[in-house]
C-alpha cells in the first residue's frame, strides 16, 4: 500500500522517500543524509565514511571551490564506487 503511494507522485519525491526509508531502516537520521566536507585531509575525511552507515559525501578541497572534488555514496562505512 504505501509503495503504491510512493510510485503514484513525483518521480524526485519517490526517491527521496526510498533513500530515506534506507536510512531509517540502517539507523540513521535521514536529515543528516548528506555530508559536506571542506578543507579535512583525506585520513580525516576517510575516518568519517568509516563511522557512517549510510550517506552521501561531498567533498571540497576548499570553501571558495565551485565544484565538489568527490561526491559518493557510503554504505556500512565503505565508499561506493563510481566508473
Amino acid at each position: 500500500m504505501l509503495m503504491n503511494e510512493i510510485f503514484q507522485c513525483d518521480v524526485d519525491a519517490g526517491r527521496e522517500c526510498i533513500i530515506k526509508g534506507v536510512c531509517i531502516y540502517m539507523g540513521e537520521d535521514p536529515e543528516n543524509l548528506v555530508k559536506q566536507y571542506v578543507d579535512v585531509d583525506e585520513d580525516d575525511l576517510n575516518k568519517a565514511i568509516e563511522d557512517t552507515t549510510v550517506g552521501i559525501y561531498v567533498f571540497k578541497e576548499n570553501a571558495s571551490s565551485n565544484e565538489p572534488e568527490d561526491i559518493g555514496i557510503v554504505l556500512q562505512g565503505i565508499k561506493g564506487v563510481g566508473e
